[in-house]
């Protein structure tokens, strides 16, 4: 008796233990710039210049989204701090840039200097508001400056850690390459997830299910999980091909999730039977 009160007392620690990091691991997340996921939650993508005014951006080009050129875009969550330094004025030792601090605020910027700003439509609002495509809801996260022909976004490198304005590897000509793919990707997507038959359906999704735009490959496995019996020959085809080995256990998460009605016990019956 004793030893099984010491075993459970033993398990109830772990466990306490093991939710406690869980807990103090989510806590130490920090906002951090991800191009496909601001790319695909974004209404409006768009390259602007800063103006006199705090804040207020003029669009230069749109690349996603009905913004016009020319058009002011207010985004007061992106106004300078107070005394704000300019962008070379940021520690750009990477030991430096852990530490915090200065490169923690959104930098101050000449007018004239480029942005690119990743922002949803709030139409609950004024037609001149408009909040994050961040993960985190946060605007600083959901925008990239320039300075220098180099590229600037906040991110967390280290965790726990601050989120910090540090360079940020790629040219602004291949992220806006980038961006124009994964909207074509989203685009191709919704054509396909509007097929009705299940079987086509899940012939079309096939070459997302290995999408290297995460959201993307989201989507295609969430969908085959709703696309019927007449899909699991399609199915069964990427369980049993080694090239689809990573994405496997994510095929069988999304197929056995009781969806349309279909209970779990149905898919498996289903599945032996063909």
């Amino acid at each position: 008796m004793h030893r099984n009160i010491f075993v459970s007392l033993r398990l109830g620690l772990l466990s306490a233990l093991v939710i406690s990091f869980v807990q103090l691991s989510l806590a130490a997340i920090r906002p951090s710039f991800s191009l496909a996921y601001c790319s695909w939650h974004a209404t409006d993508i768009v390259l602007v210049e800063v103006t006199q005014k705090p804040g207020v951006f003029r669009a230069i080009e749109s690349w996603k989204g009905d913004v016009k050129t020319g058009n002011l875009v207010t985004v007061p969550e992106l106004q300078p701090p107070t005394g704000a330094m300019e962008i070379d004025a940021y520690p750009n030792e990477f030991a430096d840039i852990l530490k915090g601090g200065l490169n923690e605020q959104i930098p101050g910027q000449r007018v004239g200097s480029q942005m690119v700003l990743f922002l949803k439509k709030a139409p609950e609002t004024s037609s001149d508001h408009w909040k994050p495509a961040d993960l985190f809801g946060e605007m600083k996260a959901s925008a990239v400056w320039t300075d220098g022909g180099h590229l600037y976004a906040f991110l967390q490198p280290m965790n726990p850690g601050p989120s910090v304005l540090a360079p940020w590897d790629m040219s602004l000509d291949k992220m806006k390459d980038r961006i124009r793919e994964i909207r074509r990707i989203q685009l191709e997507l919704v054509k396909v997830t509007a097929i009705e038959d299940d079987a086509a359906r899940a012939e079309g999704l096939k070459v997302y299910v290995r999408s290297d735009v995460f959201e993307a490959q989201q989507l295609a496995l969430s969908d085959l999980g709703k696309s019927g019996p007449k899909a699991l020959v399609k199915i069964r085809e990427l369980l049993s091909d080694p090239a689809f080995a990573d994405e496997g256990a994510a095929l069988v998460k999304h197929l056995l999730r009781p969806e349309a009605n279909r209970s779990e016990k149905n898919w498996i019956g289903v599945y032996k039977n063909n």
